[in-house]
């Protein structure tokens, strides 16, 4: 009965609201800043947390995007997960990122992805602190984009570093 109660829904629901996205994207950095403020040095390494930090980067350049009519089928299959076209996306519909904001998504790049699997080598990433502290600059820059549309946010928190 339960599943027959979920696929009765009306495909008019929208069930991945801007606010939805920006507390997901809350939620994965906080999960970012407690491991790297308070656990870094029990992990062996720190893609964990840099994964975090990214997915929660690209979640609020997505609560933006769907502030501004993207619809999630079009984010799916335009955008995925690739921050340049997210960037792009953001910036032609008006979001102005500030200071090193961009700088830092285009240094992420591909190591979005790559963040979730093992290579060995040498390679340059931004740092833990860069990412928290671009993480909360992205986030104060959506929110306030969000709440001039009306949206209610609780109080962003500062990076903890």
């Amino acid at each position: 009965m339960g599943l027959a109660m979920m696929t009765d829904m009306p495909d008019t629901i929208d069930r991945t609201p801007p606010i939805g996205l920006f507390n997901f994207a809350e939620s994965y950095r906080a999960a970012a800043d407690i491991l790297a403020h308070q656990h870094a040095r029990e992990l062996r390494f720190d893609s964990p947390m840099r994964y975090l930090y990214y997915h929660c980067i690209e979640l609020y350049m997505k609560a933006f995007l769907r502030s501004e009519g993207l619809r999630v089928s079009e984010m799916k299959t335009r955008l995925g997960h690739h921050f340049s076209g997210l960037r792009q996306e953001c910036i032609s519909r008006g979001l102005v990122l500030k200071g090193d904001d961009g700088a830092m998504l285009d240094w992420i790049g591909d190591d979005y992805m790559d963040s979730r699997y093992l290579e060995t080598g040498s390679k340059t990433v931004a740092s833990i602190e860069g990412l928290s502290r671009v993480a909360v600059s992205i986030a104060n820059t959506v929110g306030r984009h969000l709440m001039k549309k009306g949206v209610v946010l609780q109080t962003i928190r500062e990076s903890p570093f």
